[in-house]
């Protein structure tokens, strides 16, 4: 099962993994700092642009990093999915996350399906929703 969490969102809303049970969720890592994350980003956004349609949600995590730089990051990229700060690292610790990026998928029961670390290609993020899909 996918461990629960309950961070704080830009906005200052507290988010819990829970919330989404029923729904499937693709949960990805990442960082304002980490290179590599932002040549996945715009691949995370197409995915949230189509979650709605497609009946899953994508919530991103953002570790090791500060809530001016993700509001910076958002804001510059034109991200619009829900983004929570693992201050402390704490989840990040629940995952195993050795580094951003890192994304998990988890079905509507709340059960981690797969897991990839680092950058995921194109092809590899489709084959991925599909498997929220299923």
């Amino acid at each position: 099962m996918a461990p629960d969490f309950a961070l704080r969102s830009l906005e200052g809303e507290v988010i819990q993994l829970s919330d989404f049970r029923g729904q499937p969720v693709l949960l990805n890592f990442f960082a304002s700092w980490c290179v590599p994350c932002m040549v996945e980003m715009p691949l995370i956004q197409q995915a949230h642009l189509q979650a709605e349609a497609k009946g899953y949600v994508v919530l991103g995590v953002a570790v090791q990093d500060s809530r001016e730089a993700v509001r910076s990051l958002s804001e510059s990229m034109g991200l619009s999915f829900p983004m929570v700060f693992d201050g402390d690292s704490s989840v990040g610790l629940a995952y195993e996350v050795l580094g951003p990026p890192a994304t998990f998928v988890i079905d509507k029961t709340g059960k981690i399906v797969s897991s990839v670390s680092g950058v995921m290609a194109q092809d590899e993020l489709e084959s991925e929703l599909k498997k929220l899909a299923s």
